[in-house]
């Protein structure tokens, strides 16, 4: 089965992992690819990038108003997160890296020994806030407050 990947093209979704799967499920948001070495390893598939559009302050302004603790500024939306040590830090980074690259958005970190600040703008859209940024800034919330540091 081939989906719309970026740019609209179509591509077997079994292509981007580079490996023989037994199963496939798709719909229209997302795929499951089962085999002997991945299970139930879910990857979004962006259909046209229309979430990357630029947000309109007003736009930010509402949907910031459900993500406590975020702000905007500077074009950009920021939140810091604090933790018992470093190393619960540094973790915290590397829970997220699979879901960062998976969504093809990779937040500026800045990280201060026991705090981390995730800015989040997409430079592929002039360095503008788009829906992604907050499906980022919703992801980290739910991983922070779920944690088992």
């Amino acid at each position: 089965m081939k989906v719309p990947a970026r740019g609209g093209q179509a591509c077997d979704p079994s292509s981007i992992l580079g490996i023989p799967t037994e199963e496939k499920v798709f719909d229209s948001k997302s795929f499951v690819i089962q085999n002997t070495k991945i299970t139930h390893l879910k990857f979004s598939v962006y259909m046209e990038n229309e979430d990357l559009r630029v947000l309109a302050p007003k736009e930010i302004s509402k949907k910031i108003a459900d993500c406590p603790g975020w702000i905007y500024a500077d074009n950009k939306i920021s939140k810091q997160f604090e933790f018992d040590s470093f190393l619960q830090a540094i973790e915290f980074i590397n829970l997220l890296t699979p879901f960062f690259e998976r969504v093809d958005h990779h937040a500026d970190i800045h990280i201060y020994y026991k705090k981390i600040v995730f800015d989040l703008q997409r430079f592929s859209a002039g360095g503008k806030v788009t829906e992604r940024d907050f499906t980022v800034a919703r992801e980290i919330d739910r991983l922070y407050e779920n944690r088992d540091m």
